[in-house]
């Protein structure tokens, strides 16, 4: 081994490189501290040229920055930011962290690595206040649509409107975004394209947030997902799978979001009471997009504590729950129960439902109720199930589930 001993090495060649090298037996050891050149600080442009005359530069200016010239592949640089602008994410070309735009403040320090000709990975950046570099940035909102186009100018959007969205278009891989939703519409699970907890399709409300990756191009996977109720989006292992819940007291009580082959068997769990005493609480199918009002059949057995009385009907306007048994609405008194409905976008067979419940009358009797009952109208798919009072309106509540299998 030689040992050059020297205060200073020169080039020979002015504008050449100078190569150190221990000719492939060892690396390039300094003993010393190493001091990187600061060179003359550099004017930002979408663009940005670098000088040659250091690895550190402050850059000033307000200008966009969307790509940064060659230094040569393995070069690593330092820029120093004078003040505010955009610092634009490319997937190949200018990859930052949290694969996002950065607006840069006074004091911010960005360490760059060329890996390719002209392409760079920022590897460190540290905002002058301290705060993390991948906090949320909000984008403008964005309208919903079959196909969901993502801004530029964020990692966290609103989304509007209520169409169903079934894809997600590209914001580059290894790219995070957070969708806040503004109101109910159905976000469609697909195997590829757009996985969803549970692999069922969800239907979103107010305030509910999804947190979603870009595994390949154009393909994201639901990360996480928050319902503004904090109820479980879907239970692990399989079970219920909350859809809609309805509390405002109306003529009609109508569930029509997500009846779909999404979920073999639904489950409807209410506790309701009449505006008006003595009434029958009744149920009724839509049939695109109306309600029928004859071609029910009808079974509903309830029990006292002295008999047991069956009643039904094979051609009725509704197929009745709760039988003769006039349920009362005072404070004490109304009716709950669960039933369930099996495949409502069938077309090889008559919907049906069956379930149990327990009705407190207006003379205060207390009675179990087992019913059942069928459309026979046709096989048609069925997209709407109602309940309703006899007379008057329905109030108290009623949640809507959707059965996943495990």
């Amino acid at each position: 081994m030689s040992t050059i001993k020297t205060d200073a090495i020169i080039s020979v060649s002015v504008n050449g490189n100078l190569d150190l090298s221990a000719n492939g037996t060892g690396g390039v050891k300094v003993s010393d501290y190493l001091v990187q050149t600061k060179g003359a600080d550099i004017a930002s442009a979408t663009s940005l040229t670098l000088g040659k005359d250091g690895n550190f530069f402050d850059v000033t200016g307000t200008t966009t920055i969307t790509s940064i010239g060659t230094q040569g592949i393995g070069s690593l640089i330092t820029l120093q930011f004078d003040g505010v602008l955009t610092f634009t994410h490319h997937a190949t070309d200018l990859i930052l962290p949290g694969a996002t735009n950065i607006t840069t403040a006074a004091g911010d320090i960005a360490t760059l690595y060329e890996y390719a000709s002209g392409d760079w990975r920022c590897v460190s950046y540290t905002k002058a206040n301290g705060a993390s570099i991948v906090d949320a940035v909000k984008g403008s909102d964005i309208a919903s649509a079959t196909t969901l186009t993502l801004g530029t100018d964020g990692n966290l959007f609103d989304v509007t409107g209520t169409t169903t969205i079934t894809s997600i278009g590209t914001q580059g891989i290894g790219s995070y975004v957070t969708l806040h939703f503004d109101g109910a519409l159905t976000f469609t699970h697909h195997a590829t394209d757009l996985i969803l907890p549970g692999a069922a399709n969800i239907t979103t409300a107010a305030g509910d947030i999804a947190v979603m990756y870009e595994y390949a191009s154009g393909d994201w996977r639901c990360v996480s997902y928050t319902k503004a109720s904090g109820e479980a989006v879907v239970a692990a292992g399989g079970g219920l799978v909350f859809i809609e819940k309805i509390t405002a007291s109306a003529a009609t009580w109508d569930f029509e979001a997500n009846l779909s082959s999404t979920y073999d068997t639904y489950m409807l769990a209410f506790r309701v009471a009449p505006a008006t005493g003595g009434t029958t609480l009744q149920m009724t199918v839509s049939v695109a997009g109306t309600y029928a009002s004859a071609n029910y059949e009808w079974q509903s057995h309830h029990h006292d504590t002295t008999a047991v009385t069956g009643l039904g009907s094979h051609s009725d306007t509704t197929m009745d729950i709760s039988a003769d048994r006039g349920i009362g609405n005072q404070a004490t008194q109304g009716c709950s129960g669960i039933l369930w409905f099996h495949e409502p976008s069938s077309t090889s067979n008559h919907f049906q439902m069956h379930g149990t419940g327990s009705v407190k009358e207006t003379d205060t009797n207390q009675y179990s109720v087992n019913f059942g009952g069928s459309y026979e109208g046709s096989t048609a798919a069925i997209d709407g199930v109602r309940l309703a009072f006899s007379s008057g309106n329905i109030s108290g509540e009623a949640s809507l589930y959707g059965l996943v299998r495990s």
